[in-house]
């Protein structure tokens, strides 16, 4: 009898990195793992070496274009997994070396502040199962005057601090285990559902207004 070939199992390809599907908030998590010295600056100008020809056609005055096209092709570098799973503090403050790295490879200088890197959304965010504070005041607000989601972050771990703005959904932080401080900037900021923050008070958590 002759035996039966038996077909080899197909490997499954682990991915090697992350990416997350705003850029905005790919560039916030870049730059968290830039403070933890887990990506270097010139890692990253290496990265972005194959738009020196791209941005040698743009206008030099022409700010925003430069920008987006650093920001898009920095949205296609893999952000190592492992690493995201460790990080535990994470926010958009303009003055962040990420993009100070970024405005020094498109050959601009706007302080950071620019709306080139607001965030949309915060999905993905589950990827940083270590984050215990965040804070999406500056470039965590989306552009437009748009209300951030905070939905991706039901059921979260060990998220701990937030200090938010105007956003939506926020009933997914009483599903937050740890949660102990929420932080809202501005007594005028729009918190949808309304009277969330009284719930979350109800239960514990420390409510300020900044």
């Amino acid at each position: 009898m002759v035996a039966k070939k038996t077909t080899p199992a197909k490997r499954t390809k682990t991915p090697s990195g992350l990416t997350m599907p705003d850029a905005g908030f790919h560039l916030a998590v870049l730059g968290a793992l830039m403070d933890a010295d887990v990506v270097s600056e010139e890692a990253i100008e290496r990265f972005c070496k194959p738009l020196v020809k791209a941005l040698d056609r743009l206008d030099e005055d022409d700010q925003t274009a430069r920008l987006r096209l650093v920001l898009e092709h920095l949205h296609t570098m893999p952000l190592p997994a492992a690493k995201v799973a460790k990080i535990e503090s994470l926010d958009f403050d303009g003055g962040n070396v990420v993009y100070m790295t970024l405005e020094g490879i498109a050959g601009t200088d706007s302080g950071g502040e620019t709306d080139v890197y607001s965030a949309g959304s915060l999905d993905g965010i589950g990827a940083l199962v270590a984050l215990e504070r965040l804070d999406i005041d500056s470039h965590g607000n989306p552009p437009g005057g748009a209300l951030m989601d905070l939905a991706p972050l039901a059921g979260h771990p060990r998220l701990a601090e937030i200090m938010l703005g105007d956003c939506r959904n926020a009933d997914a932080l009483a599903s937050v285990p740890r949660l102990r401080s929420v932080r809202v900037l501005g007594s005028t900021a729009d918190v949808q559902p309304k009277g969330v923050l009284k719930k979350l008070a109800a239960k514990g958590v420390k409510v300020a207004t900044l």
